[in-house]
């Protein structure tokens, strides 16, 4: 029997669900959605570490590119003045420096490809959400096979995004996981982050 064959042959039951509200199911999926909160947590932490040392060596370097682009103009009239060639080739040199780090590091990069993995996580925790919803809500009436439909996607989802996600450092989802309850203070501020409450389980 092949894997596609085996997969069909899966059927979730939700009115058992709904009834034992501590089946293996429901707590995977318990514990999956707080596992995505997680990493998007971590991610959008990382997405703001990689802007601050990103905007942190930008400024630098829009000042000192401002600075040579000044004395150059100035080195026109100065005669062969050997303090403004001085100051201008050191300047060159230290804008050329700025400019090989801001690419090595690319942090700009790094930081855009946090926020995508970060949303990410978030459309997936939110997914796992509004199916966690479908049982314990008395309200919402779902079949049985487009239930079990939706916990597949969630599962390729996960392993989809897992595939595309970028390192990072494992300390930030230690920090993530320990500072789960405070995270709008950690993040405060930050209107990037799109933050979504969690479903009371």
């Amino acid at each position: 029997m092949t894997q596609e064959n085996t997969k069909s042959d899966v059927n979730i039951v939700v009115n058992e669900l709904k009834q034992d509200r501590t089946d293996a199911l429901l707590r995977h999926l318990q514990a999956r959605r707080e596992d995505c909160e997680d990493r998007r947590r971590a991610y959008w932490l990382f997405h703001r570490t990689m802007r601050t040392r990103h905007n942190w060596l930008s400024i630098p370097l829009l000042m000192v590119s401002s600075a040579t682009g000044v004395v150059s103009a100035a080195q026109l009239n100065s005669n062969g003045n050997r303090s403004i060639i001085i100051g201008t080739t050191v300047l060159g040199v230290l804008s050329a420096v700025l400019t090989a780090v801001q690419r090595y590091c690319a942090f700009s990069e790094r930081a855009e490809n946090a926020k995508l993995m970060a949303k990410s996580w978030s459309r997936i925790c939110r997914k796992i959400e509004n199916t966690i919803i479908y049982i314990f809500s008395n309200a919402c009436k779902i079949d049985d096979t487009v239930f079990t439909k939706l916990v597949e996607e969630i599962q390729k989802d996960v392993e989809s995004v897992a595939q595309q996600a970028d390192d990072m450092p494992p300390t930030l989802l230690e920090k993530a996981r320990k500072t789960s309850v405070h995270f709008n203070e950690t993040v405060k501020a930050d209107p990037e982050v799109d933050s979504h409450p969690a479903v009371a389980v």
